[in-house]
């Protein structure tokens, strides 16, 4: 997953880690600086990740580095509005873009990707 994300990420790209070993052993295959952010870790709420983002007024790509099921949580809440479970891969990408035209605002699904398919 690190080689697809190195091909397809732009070159400013924040990269927010949690602190949990695990995360930033997954983070260090990108060979990019990231930063580690305790307010992502393990039980992280959806707002708490959102903040951590800057989502939606970050001018920049942002990539997460996290845990289910809060990630889970997070994509339910940008495609649907509502904190719930929602199941995604360890490993898995999923890439949301935040689009304003004028008044209006909408979160697009780009990619949803798992390791299986890189």
């Amino acid at each position: 997953m690190a080689e697809w994300l190195g091909r397809h990420l732009p070159d400013r790209c924040r990269i927010l880690v949690s602190p949990a070993v695990r995360a930033q052993q997954t983070a260090q295959a990108l060979n990019r600086a990231f930063e580690i952010v305790t307010e992502i870790g393990p039980a992280a709420s959806v707002v708490a990740v959102l903040a951590a983002a800057q989502w939606p007024e970050a001018h920049e790509c942002v990539l997460v580095v996290g845990h289910q099921p809060t990630l889970g949580r997070v994509a339910s809440f940008l495609l649907a509005g509502e904190d719930a479970e929602r199941t995604m891969r360890t490993g898995a990408v999923w890439w949301f873009r935040h689009r304003r035209s004028g008044e209006e605002a909408d979160v697009a699904l780009e990619v949803a990707i798992g390791p299986d398919f890189v």
